[in-house]
């Protein structure tokens, strides 16, 4: 297996966190649930941390600046640990130092919790521009926004698995299009399936078009539980964010 994503490869997976450990952070997770944060009105949807994707777009990278301070108090304070580490690993696979910029997010958690609309692709079909809504510090120097990666680790799958859709449809091409267009390409193309595994890291190139495949046939107490971030490279090294 490749240490990092290529078009031969483009979803890689290797093992982060055994059994043991990804109870205890699960069990950490519920215990700050206090400090969740809801993302839908009706659904059991939840962050802990800012996410770009979700909180920077539209003029609004003053406010998901100060709430990435927020929750990166939390995860400082209640999973530092996991944090030092994932830094450590993807320093490793990536090849170059990995570091963090607390001005802006850290990785942090996706929550679902059982709800029979998660089985039914509501996730969106997207490529991964978030980085657009953040104005980066020049002390990085150059940061190459095409080689970006995109990390999830799994902490709790449903009872029935969870992963990721994707297509083989460059970007280039993609992003001219009108929805309506977009949508029809999309349904004309095959789509591709990857299983996460629980404890498992997958990486992949951002600019692959994806959808979150989020829960199979709802169980009752299903969950499913992901540690989220995005990796950039950079002169400094690559920043790892959410």
């Amino acid at each position: 297996m490749s240490p990092v994503p290529s078009s031969e490869e483009p979803i890689v997976e290797f093992q982060f966190l055994d059994a043991d450990q990804c109870q205890d952070l699960r069990e950490r997770i519920h215990s700050v649930r206090s400090r969740w944060i809801k993302r839908h009105p009706e659904v059991p949807f939840f962050t802990i941390g800012a996410a770009s994707y979700l909180d920077a777009g539209n003029g609004k990278e003053q406010s998901y600046r100060e709430m990435a301070g927020r929750g990166n108090d939390v995860l400082d304070e209640h999973f530092s640990d996991l944090l030092d580490r994932f830094a450590e690993v993807m320093s490793e696979q990536l090849g170059a130092p990995a570091f963090y910029d607390r001005s802006i997010a850290l990785p942090g958690f996706h929550v679902y919790l059982a709800h029979p609309v998660f089985a039914q692709g509501v996730a969106s079909v997207h490529y991964d521009l978030q980085y657009e809504g953040i104005t980066w510090d020049e002390s990085y120097g150059d940061i190459d926004f095409d080689t970006q990666v995109s990390i999830t680790v799994s902490v709790a799958l449903p009872q029935e698995g969870g992963g990721l859709n994707h297509w083989d449809l460059d970007i280039r091409e993609m992003r001219v299009l009108s929805p309506e267009d977009f949508k029809e390409r999309v349904k004309a193309s095959e789509r591709h399936y990857h299983p996460y595994k629980t404890g498992g890291l997958a990486m992949h190139p951002g600019h692959l078009l994806h959808q979150g495949s989020l829960m199979k046939n709802v169980q009752l107490g299903d969950e499913r539980i992901t540690l989220q971030a995005h990796g950039l490279p950079t002169d400094k090294g690559w920043v790892l964010y959410w």
